[in-house]
């Protein structure tokens, strides 16, 4: 884990963590989003996930089953792995679930070097962010592209979602915020 410390060091106030991967091999950027369903957080990542320079990074994605764009996923011609237990209802035995097969993922990855783990919004942010740390993958950045949590209703589950996103806020080494598109109506 030290080692991946190391490799996600932060080489001053505010900049990039260094990541070093072996000479020659391209780092694994790993995004996490629950389900791909036709929205602007999965437009942006399927076009984050396809842009990436193959010369010096080797991206993946990993999301829930059932979207609209899981086909356009496949087409991408990177490595994508469903995982069922990835759905957007707060459910504690599915979400320990896909954290063990997130880890699972991750895990080997992290082994062999640094392991960029770039999650999405806040189910599958939490999530990831939560293998990421077990596993001593990272860096790990966090794009929010809105509050999963303030959709919910008052009471114990809005409490409960926003002490997991402060928890696992503190794994991150950037978050990046996405400004919310622009009303269109008259």
């Amino acid at each position: 884990m030290a080692a991946h410390a190391a490799a996600g060091r932060r080489t001053g106030r505010g900049a990039a963590p260094e990541v070093k991967a072996p000479p020659g091999a391209p780092v694994p950027v790993v995004h996490v989003i629950t389900l791909l369903e036709l929205g602007g957080a999965q437009q942006n990542t399927l076009t984050t996930v396809a842009r990436l320079d193959r010369s010096r990074f080797a991206p993946q994605l990993v999301c829930g089953v059932g979207g609209l764009l899981d086909d356009e996923a496949r087409a991408l011609g990177v490595p994508v792995h469903f995982v069922p237990d990835l759905v957007r209802p707060v459910s504690f035995v599915r979400d320990r679930r896909a954290v063990r097969a997130l880890e699972a993922l991750l895990a080997p990855l992290a082994a062999r070097g640094p392991v960029i783990v770039h999650t999405h919004s806040s189910k599958a942010g939490v999530l990831g962010r939560r293998a990421a740390a077990r596993v001593g993958a990272g860096p790990v950045i966090h794009t929010i592209h809105g509050f999963g949590h303030d959709a919910l209703a008052a009471g114990p589950m809005r409490l409960a979602g926003v002490w997991a996103e402060r928890r696992e806020g503190t794994g991150a080494a950037f978050h990046v915020t996405l400004p919310a598109a622009p009303d269109s109506s008259p």
